[in-house]
């Protein structure tokens, strides 16, 4: 219900002008009623959306700040208990989604970070988990064992054993000496 110029305007506030920014600041939520009668220079480009109470609720999730939700209220002069605790879980679960995108990205991140070392190193590498499923390798090691890269991709551990111990002077000490490998990190 406002315009483009308007809302820019409330947009790119600067730090300290704001209202948002001392809720921010305070890390509090705070409601403000009857804006519109409110002679404070923060509140100018809230004056022109015509709004009569905003609630600015900090985005936050394990003591971390991500910036706040701000609602405006042109109907009623003030927010109801429903409304505050609405807002308050609409907020929350912002901030749980936000941690999560940031978790979630970090986690690809270190996953890149740990495949570039893998094929950076010159010894070759396989990495099964305790139940037996190849989880990563590196080309040193598919180029050592003359395995092909796709063929690892969805294989466990016998299958891997099995296509290596044909390539191998003795295939039984091998098999005795690498079987279980899974087992002994249950």
């Amino acid at each position: 219900g406002i315009s483009q110029k308007d809302v820019r305007g409330i947009e790119y506030l600067n730090p300290g002008y704001a209202i948002c920014s001392h809720c921010v600041r305070g890390k509090k939520r705070m409601v403000t009623f009857d804006i519109i009668k409110i002679e404070d220079e923060r509140t100018c480009p809230i004056h022109q959306s015509g709004k009569s109470g905003w609630i600015y609720s900090p985005i936050r999730y394990q003591g971390r700040l991500y910036g706040t939700f701000s609602f405006g209220n042109c109907i009623h002069p003030h927010f109801s208990d429903d409304d505050l605790d609405l807002i308050q879980t609409a907020s929350d679960l912002v901030a749980i989604a936000m941690s999560r995108k940031i978790a979630e990205k970090n986690t690809v991140k270190t996953a890149s970070l740990l495949k570039a070392t893998l094929d950076s190193t010159t010894d070759g590498i396989l990495v099964i988990n305790t139940s037996g499923k190849i989880t990563s390798y590196n080309k040193i090691f598919c180029a050592m064992w003359g395995i092909p890269h796709h063929s690892l991709d969805a294989a466990d551990e016998k299958t891997a054993l099995a296509y290596m111990t044909s390539r191998i002077a003795d295939p039984e000490q091998f098999v005795d000496s690498s079987s279980g490998i899974g087992d002994k990190f249950k």
